[in-house]
């Protein structure tokens, strides 16, 4: 406490404090910048920038979480740093740190509960005991488990954060007009000569995306046969799934009272991502 007292009435202190910590910055700054390419410290100091704005806004962070989702469900960060995290993984991280922020900052505010929280607390439990029970863990399985725990967590922190009627709705339309362009980019891409489409899909390799013609699918796996809209998540069941779940948000909304512009828009969303879930060849997302 004296510290900090000395600290607060001491100007010349806190300046040569500041000073030093910027130059001690400077200097982590430029050995980075030694170490690795410039593009790498470019896109770092953008991702900082980007985690800050989410951190500071549950809302933000949970459309951004939607966004990825919908249309780069697997892309990674190119970082030379011993594992490629998702940009899944950064937006879930972002959106627990500000969430859990925010309740440690606000005394008045509380954690809600339903009656699944504590089935689901027991689930995660029990997964913990499996994980340390089992005999074949390693480096792959310990990043599956945590990023399933961190997927099953996300239930606790939507509950909490989202607790208006406005910022339901703002997210539902968030997750319609994500399938919706994710259906957009997979009809393009279906109908295209199949080397463009081999080609564009490629250019996501940057982004641990896979690479060549094996990124086209085909029914049973034969490119004799038809070939199955994929869009940007890589297997035609993973988009059927999207759609089916963003069709099934969509047509109950046509029954809510709203404007003409409004089903249009819906309508338009709904028939776009009925064809291309027609074109992705999932029986199950179908059913």
């Amino acid at each position: 406490m004296n510290g900090l007292a000395l600290l607060h009435e001491n100007g010349a202190l806190r300046t040569a404090l500041l000073v030093t910590g910027l130059l001690l910055v400077g200097l982590v700054a430029g050995g980075v910048v030694a170490l690795v390419t410039p593009a790498y410290v470019a896109a770092g100091i953008v991702g900082m920038v980007a985690a800050l704005v989410l951190i500071s806004s549950t809302q933000a962070s949970l459309l951004a979480l939607l966004a990825v989702a919908t249309l780069l469900p697997f892309a990674a960060i190119p970082l030379p740093i011993g594992f490629v995290p998702t940009f899944l993984d950064v937006v879930l991280l972002t959106f627990f740190v500000g969430w859990l922020a925010r309740l440690v900052n606000r005394s008045d505010d509380h954690l809600a509960a339903t009656p699944l929280t504590g089935p689901l607390l027991a689930f995660m439990g029990l997964a913990v005991v499996s994980l340390v029970m089992s005999q074949g863990l390693n480096q792959s399985i310990a990043r599956y488990f945590v990023e399933m725990q961190l997927a099953m967590a996300l239930f606790f922190g939507v509950v909490n954060a989202v607790r208006q009627r406005r910022q339901v709705d703002m997210l539902v339309w968030a997750l319609i007009i994500g399938a919706a362009l994710a259906a957009s980019v997979g009809i393009v891409l279906y109908y295209l000569p199949r080397d463009t489409t081999v080609y564009l899909l490629s250019t996501l390799r940057v982004l641990n995306y896979p690479a060549g013609s094996g990124v086209l699918r085909f029914l049973n796996d034969d490119p004799a046969q038809a070939m199955r809209a994929i869009a940007t998540s890589i297997d035609p069941n993973v988009l059927g799934g999207l759609l089916m779940v963003a069709s099934g948000l969509a047509v109950p909304q046509l029954f809510r009272d709203g404007s003409l512009r409004r089903r249009a828009a819906l309508l338009g969303a709904l028939g776009v991502m009925g064809w291309c879930l027609l074109l992705t060849l999932s029986r199950w997302s179908w059913g």
